[in-house]
């Protein structure tokens, strides 16, 4: 699996290609952690279009990786889930449910519409 990090106006996008392993899980929880961390970036959009389902072989603690990310107030978008992919999200969301979008435009929006619906309250 390989992760690919860009920036557009001020949020991270994590693209995900190719196929999930456990092993590949540990490496991105550190590279996601030191990006919270080091860049204070807490604007995160995750590609899922490009990343294969391939049975549920470390898709649970990949999952209960990104389940840690949702926890915080500034919490991931996620976009192009596979059905599979979706129906997997849903079951591990317990009481913070992931943000899941259509396509990047409508997540990197979701950011901007947030803080103009805060500023109005």
């Amino acid at each position: 699996m390989k992760a690919t990090v860009t920036n557009k106006r001020g949020i991270t996008i994590v693209s995900f290609e190719g196929h999930l392993s456990f092993s590949h899980t540990t490496k991105i929880k550190e590279t996601l952690q030191d990006l919270y961390e080091r860049k204070k970036n807490k604007k995160v959009v995750f590609n899922f279009e490009k990343l294969e389902f391939v049975g549920s072989s470390g898709i649970k603690s990949f999952i209960k990786m990104l389940k840690e990310f949702n926890k915080d107030t500034q919490k991931p978008r996620f976009y192009g889930l596979s059905s599979e992919y979706q129906r997997l999200f849903k079951a591990f969301e317990g009481r913070n449910p992931f943000f899941i979008f259509n396509d990047e435009h409508e997540a990197l929006k979701s950011y901007r519409w947030a803080i103009k619906h805060i500023g109005r309250a």
